[in-house]
């Protein structure tokens, strides 16, 4: 008598409920690239800024002999400008604020 075993069945997919949490693990890892990615851009564009403000703070004639564009140079200037208007303009308004003008 020949008792052969049969093989066992080889699975051809996996069950739905691991095939639900491999998705839900490669969501969560593309999100989590996704955030990454974007904080790294955000780092990036606030040292951006920060470099340009620190070179907004320096004399025209600095910036000029650093080899600086000349939108840069222009955007120092008018800020300066800006700035020494609204301190002149301080001054004027407490002086007349003492006098009792308003």
């Amino acid at each position: 008598m020949n008792t052969t075993t049969l093989p066992q069945t080889l699975r051809l997919h996996r069950p739905w409920p691991l095939r639900a949490l491999h998705e839900a693990a490669a969501l969560l890892g593309r999100a989590a690239r996704s955030l990454r990615r974007a904080w790294r851009h955000w780092r990036e564009e606030r040292i951006a800024r920060r470099a340009i403000r620190s070179a907004l703070e320096l004399p025209e004639h600095d910036l000029r002999d650093m080899g600086a564009p000349l939108w840069l140079q222009e955007m120092a200037r008018a800020r300066r400008e800006a700035r020494r208007f609204d301190n002149h303009l301080e001054r004027l308004s407490s002086r007349f604020a003492s006098r009792g003008y308003y």
